[in-house]
């Protein structure tokens, strides 16, 4: 649960992907991606004016 709350903060704050397969010290980006959950307010706000 620690792993997948770092790396979501992580992406969260930092936008990429790849710091955050650095960081959980996973060899894939895929690997990452279940950690790094969606930002749902993000989401919202990057494509609110569409």
């Amino acid at each position: 649960m620690l792993r997948h709350a770092s790396g979501t903060r992580l992406h969260d704050e930092t936008g990429d992907l790849a710091l955050v397969a650095d960081h959980l010290r996973h060899n894939s980006l895929d690997t990452a991606r279940g950690y790094a959950k969606a930002n749902n307010a993000q989401l919202k706000k990057a494509i609110g004016d569409w």
